[in-house]
């Protein structure tokens, strides 16, 4: 009776056991977003980064997870696109294992609900979007070299450009870097998704245009080019693997081809580039990887870094003055 008695008390607990483990499958693990979404300060670009890793990692767990926005207060441009496409890629992979509360920060639920990543958590709206660094945020997506998806995106800056935007140089830098992620950034992607995600805004007497995708990066697409076997070889002796990142975006904007001897090099990011280089005011910006190259129209200087964590995909930045289209 004895031994009956324990063996019932085993099954019980290794039933309790069970049970519990279930129930922490079954409830979603909370996890808190940064205070600021910024990806270009070293080190915030750890936090927003190692934010979204944690995510990834409890979905690939087949984990439910539930989003916390308590402590954000702040939305960059770029750090934002780039949580953005991440969550809108995660929800496509894993449906329906994504939930958040609302945003405690009033501008930043304003934010969400202005592009829309509210209703990917399942949250209806419930603000009045008021707030000058919300209103003049305008969002577009796509996932083929079309045009028409950042249109309408474009032709809201117009009037503060000064000129017609569907003919300017700045309609063909961003049309080509449409073109490229379309072409390039999704080669070997198993479900044939090619998304890219685009951000404007309208402020301070200037235009600042982001674009994100997630795919294969600079380093991995310049990699697959045969024309640059001699040189990465060169570059190899010299740079560590994670350093090579930031020399190889150099390459990609770099217009400039006895720099590498390379003749493929074509519009694209040098085409980007040569648009802010061609005025006093303005920047432009490119990460991929663990590289980033940026370039400050007003000292006519530029700047290579490697950081310590890497982004999936490419992330391109404008900054250029309103009214740069008058002429």
């Amino acid at each position: 009776m004895r031994r009956l008695l324990l063996s019932s008390g085993k099954r019980r607990r290794q039933a309790l056991r069970a049970k519990s483990k279930k129930s922490l499958l079954i409830k979603p693990v909370g996890i808190s977003a940064p205070d600021i979404f910024e990806i270009s300060s070293q080190s915030q670009r750890i936090k927003l980064i190692s934010f979204v890793s944690r995510i990834a990692e409890y979905l690939s767990r087949n984990r439910r997870v539930r989003l916390n926005f308590d402590e954000t207060k702040t939305l960059k441009p770029c750090g934002t696109l780039y949580f953005i496409a991440a969550i809108e890629d995660f929800l496509h992979l894993f449906p329906g294992k994504i939930s958040a509360k609302y945003p405690i920060d009033d501008v930043v639920e304003q934010l969400f609900q202005h592009v829309g990543i509210l209703e990917c958590f399942g949250l209806s709206k419930r603000k009045v979007v008021t707030a000058d660094n919300v209103v003049n945020w305008h969002f577009a997506k796509g996932s083929d070299a079309t045009t028409d998806a950042f249109k309408s995106l474009l032709k809201a800056h117009e009037k503060a450009l000064g000129g017609e935007i569907i003919r300017s140089e700045l309609y063909a830098c961003l049309s080509e870097a449409v073109t490229n992620t379309r072409t390039h950034a999704y080669p070997n992607r198993a479900d044939g998704v090619n998304n890219w995600w685009m951000f404007s805004q309208a402020m301070d007497n200037k235009l600042t245009v982001a674009i994100c995708d997630l795919g294969i990066g600079i380093t991995k697409s310049l990699l697959s080019k045969p024309e640059l076997s001699d040189y990465l070889r060169r570059a190899y002796r010299i740079l560590s693997k994670r350093q090579i990142h930031k020399d190889l975006i150099k390459v990609a904007v770099s217009s400039d081809r006895t720099q590498t001897g390379l003749a493929y090099r074509g519009k694209g990011l040098p085409q980007m580039l040569d648009l802010i280089k061609g005025g006093s005011e303005g920047g432009f910006r490119v990460q991929s990887s663990y590289g980033l190259y940026q370039y400050d129209a007003a000292t006519k200087s530029d700047q290579l870094m490697t950081l310590e964590e890497k982004i999936r995909g490419t992330l391109i930045q404008w900054t250029l003055p309103l009214n740069v289209l008058e002429g």
